[in-house]
């Protein structure tokens, strides 16, 4: 799914992964909400933007980052936004032509609450972007219209219905064929697939999908 041209990398403020380390060349543009900036400067890379209410972010990288003349974005803690949908109000304004983005930091551990609201925010923006949600402990893929993923063979996968419908139109490379499926957000069918060939191919016809990749 990732391309260089337009591809953006977004750093939110929860786990970063240990165990994946991205080329950062890959990315035309690179974003921080609020604690993300921290990733980057530990990777001595600028980001493009950094926006939230900077409550989790050391004011030596905020010091730092002003002095590269790097754009922060504060916000006051009252508001009516995650920091993370902050972000992706600025991106659609700012920088209409990204479509792929790939995203550290989305899960914590200690606080499961702001995974489910990102969650809630990525599937708003779903319309505009295809993500990739990258983890130690899992790769996710939301998309409403199709995906290709090279893979492993034999591998698990889920696939959540994260709209109130969604209709599959076909698929192929999977163990359990999701042909003109459907499923809602009550669904459990989707889950513990497995992935039958080296390559997947997905189309949806209707709603939002998160494919769940776990790591062992």
């Amino acid at each position: 799914m990732s391309i260089k041209k337009d591809n953006a990398l977004i750093v939110l403020n929860g786990d970063f992964p240990k165990k994946f380390s991205p080329d950062f060349s890959n990315y035309s543009t690179h974003f921080a909400a609020d604690g993300g900036a921290e990733f980057f400067y530990i990777n001595k890379i600028n980001p493009d933007l950094i926006i939230g209410d900077l409550d989790s972010v050391s004011a030596e990288t905020l010091k730092f980052f002003k002095k590269q003349n790097c754009i922060i974005k504060k916000f006051p803690a009252k508001k009516n936004f995650s920091d993370s949908e902050l972000l992706f109000k600025y991106i659609r304004k700012h920088y209409p032509k990204i479509k792929f983005v790939d995203i550290l930091g989305a899960f914590s551990k200690d606080r499961i609450d702001h995974f489910l609201v990102n969650l809630n925010v990525f599937t708003k923006y779903a319309k505009h972007f295809n993500f990739c949600i990258f983890d130690d402990n899992f790769t996710g893929y939301i998309f409403n219209d199709e995906i290709s993923l090279e893979l492993e063979k034999n591998i698990d996968l889920s696939l959540v219905s994260l709209s109130n419908k969604t209709v599959f139109k076909k698929s192929s490379g999977l163990h359990y064929s999701v042909d003109n499926l459907k499923l809602t957000k009550k669904s459990s069918r989707g889950l513990s697939n497995k992935t039958k060939t080296s390559r997947i191919h997905i189309e949806i016809q209707e709603g939002f999908v998160l494919l769940l990749i776990p790591k062992s």
